[in-house]
């Protein structure tokens, strides 16, 4: 492994460095080196950093690829503070490490290939080489169209029932944290960001929005811990536009789909991935209108991949509880988010609204909180 495994952000990598990365990961044949390296920021993520590596010509003669990704902590003290105690780096890591396999298909999906995955708890600091993607990236602002959110929702339901009541979901020790743990924490970081979260988003979303979210706030551990009971699967949490790369020609399909971006990924009810793709990457009136029709393809993937037990009945219950629970998820994220950015901007415009519009559709969640266990205490 190179040293150190860890680096502090881009500024950090070194050719020596990289060379080390990638023969570890039997990327460069025997003898080859990197003698040269520059990057360039890409993306806008929440918790991360991420950098496009390009390599010297001499490297990628020895077998290396032109480009890699690199993925970095925030740099921000406060947003990697909260993304360390949520495990959102140790959960990328862990993925990367333990499940994809160095062809990126242990997952069930196609993910990118890891050259390289390392994590330190003290300082929350995380670093990941990966496969540089040949795809068109969806967009977070514009979002998708119902025949790419199909093929997603088909993607996600092969990894579902994959990892369908797996007994190697307790194999991981990042993947089987304390249920009841991760549940509280949660709760601190909903307690800690709802009033700047609401300040953000009652503007575009309205009193009544607001409204709901404080009402959510003492069943924010309840709810958590509701999304994490059977049946369990493998779940990527993530799920949106930006995370994930399309073909660029040809047709589409789930085994021409990248999916990225693990740092939620969790053991828990797949309805999740299903819920919150289309209500943040789809407007609101295509996705009433796709919304019968996507629980259809959901329920009719998991029973070609063998799983008969999962009723639509479930289903929709699940559904419900998992779109609340991305609800607060979305409170705990605009708590950190930098507004200061015209891309951060945009980013709120799009998606508050259609956060909105999702719990308008909801209806009174007084069904979803009176089946949840006792909440907390509150803040």
């Amino acid at each position: 492994m190179p040293d150190p495994a860890v680096l502090d952000g881009p500024q950090e990598l070194t050719a020596e460095w990289v060379t080390q990365a990638l023969r570890e990961a039997d990327a460069l044949s025997d003898g080859g080196a990197v003698s040269a390296i520059s990057w360039e920021p890409i993306g806008d993520g929440y918790y991360g950093v991420v950098v496009r590596i390009h390599l010297d010509r001499g490297a990628v003669a020895a077998g290396a690829p032109s480009t890699v990704i690199g993925k970095f902590s925030s740099s921000t003290a406060l947003t990697r503070e909260r993304a360390g105690v949520l495990r959102f780096y140790a959960n990328e890591v862990g993925f990367y490490r333990d499940i994809t396999g160095t062809d990126g298909r242990g997952a069930g999906m196609p993910v990118p290939a890891c050259f390289h995955a390392a994590y330190d708890r003290e300082s929350a600091g995380s670093t990941l080489l990966l496969e540089d993607v040949d795809g068109e990236v969806g967009d977070h602002v514009e979002g998708c169209t119902p025949e790419q959110v199909e093929q997603v929702v088909r993607c996600y339901a092969a990894c579902h029932a994959r990892w369908w009541e797996a007994p190697d979901l307790d194999e991981y020790g990042w993947l089987a944290i304390d249920p009841a743990r991760a549940a509280q924490d949660r709760q601190t970081a909903y307690d800690r960001s709802l009033e700047r979260a609401l300040e953000l988003s009652e503007p575009l979303a309205g009193p009544q929005f607001s409204a709901t979210m404080r009402r959510t706030q003492p069943h924010v551990a309840s709810l958590t811990m509701a999304v994490r009971e059977s049946p369990r699967t493998f779940c990527h949490g993530d799920a949106h536009a930006a995370n994930v790369f399309f073909p660029r020609a040809g047709a589409l399909s789930p085994e021409r789909l990248v999916i990225y971006d693990w740092q939620l990924a969790v053991a828990g009810l797949g309805t999740s991935d299903i819920a919150r793709f289309p209500m943040v990457s789809m407007a609101p009136d295509q996705r009433r209108a796709a919304a019968p029709g996507l629980a259809e393809v959901y329920l009719s993937e998991l029973k070609a991949g063998g799983i008969e037990s999962y009723s639509t009945e479930t289903y929709d219950r699940d559904f419900r509880v998992c779109t609340l629970f991305h609800l607060s998820s979305f409170m705990i994220a605009f708590g950190t988010v930098d507004t200061s950015s015209e891309s951060g901007r945009a980013l709120l415009s799009s998606i508050v609204p259609r956060l909105a519009a999702a719990l308008e559709d909801l209806g009174d969640v007084a069904d979803i909180l009176d089946g949840l266990d006792s909440p907390s205490d509150g803040p």
